[in-house]
């Protein structure tokens, strides 16, 4: 466990044009799909660590059911912010994926 990382997440859900959080979008559960932005604040020199961490997470979540993609920013020079922001079909789909003990495991690696 790196311990070296902080993270914020926000979770919105398309509708269509828009993004809004879930907790606004009548029938949420319904809607999709879904998007989530993830950002990782990652401690000078363990940037290394971090991306064979995340790299593995994303390589195993990309196969998960309902995964629409991910789009990984890394930070400018001398920042410490990476984004991750994906998209899953369904808030079912995301639901199970943030539920799953693999996905514990990796997050682990992560954090």
């Amino acid at each position: 466990q790196m311990n070296t990382v902080s993270l914020s997440e926000s979770l919105l859900v398309d509708v269509g044009e828009s993004l809004v959080s879930p907790q606004t979008a009548s029938n949420a559960d319904r809607l999709g799909p879904v998007t989530v932005s993830r950002e990782f604040h990652v401690k000078p020199g363990h940037e290394a660590q971090f991306e064979a961490a995340i790299q593995r997470l994303v390589d195993v979540s990309i196969q998960q059911p309902g995964h629409l993609g991910v789009t990984v920013i890394r930070p400018a020079a001398g920042a410490t912010a990476y984004r991750f922001v994906y998209r899953y079909d369904t808030q079912e789909h995301l639901r199970d994926w943030h539920e799953s003990d693999l996905r514990a495991e990796l997050m682990e690696e992560v954090s």
